[in-house]
């Protein structure tokens, strides 16, 4: 049960700390929420000196030293792994 207890509390004081966003053509996107990161994603033009995007490398950091990084071909894919990230939002109705 402590342990189970033990690993609640860190997931439940786990923070994100930064998100880094490398579209692989461009400049390192450094932000500190999904929805920023998202934004930055959604608005990404692709063009990068006139290359095109080979794909985008996203690294999730953490307080507590964790990171979870991903390589993605397309904009949907990097999005929807940073959709994962967002808290679960529950009505109050």
């Amino acid at each position: 049960m402590k342990e189970f207890v033990a690993s609640l509390e860190a997931a439940a004081t786990r923070q994100i700390r930064r998100i880094l966003i490398l579209p692989l053509h461009g400049e390192v996107c450094d932000v500190t929420t999904v929805d920023a990161a998202v934004q930055f994603i959604q608005n990404y033009d692709g063009k990068g000196g006139g290359k095109p995007v080979v794909r985008y490398e996203i690294q999730v950091s953490y307080n507590n030293g964790n990171e979870i990084r991903g390589e993605f071909n397309e904009k949907a894919s990097a999005i929807e792994f940073l959709r994962t990230f967002q808290p679960v939002r529950i009505d109050s109705d």
